[in-house]
C-alpha cells in the first residue's frame, strides 16, 4: 500500500510541478526566432561551416542551454 502511495505521489508530483521535457527543437526554435533579436547577442557555440550566419544555430544555443538548466536543477 505503501509503495502504491509513494509512486501515485511521485507521479503526481512530476506531472504537477516538473515540467515536461521539450524535446521538440523545431517548434522552440521557429518561436525562438520571433523573439531572438529581443535577447542581448550572444555567442552560440554551434560550429557548422555555414556560408552565412543563421539565426538558427542562436536558437539551438539557447534551447540547448535552457534544456540543460532544466535537467541539471530536477536532478
Amino acid at each position: 500500500m505503501a509503495a502504491l502511495a509513494w509512486k501515485s505521489l511521485k507521479t503526481y508530483l512530476q506531472t504537477a510541478i516538473l515540467p515536461p521535457p521539450h524535446t521538440d527543437f523545431t517548434g522552440f526554435g521557429e518561436g525562438a526566432l520571433d523573439y531572438i533579436d529581443l535577447l542581448p547577442a550572444f555567442a552560440s557555440h554551434i560550429d557548422l561551416a555555414r556560408n552565412a550566419p543563421s539565426a538558427w544555430d542562436a536558437a539551438f544555443h539557447l534551447y540547448s542551454s535552457l534544456r540543460f538548466l532544466l535537467y541539471d536543477h530536477h536532478h
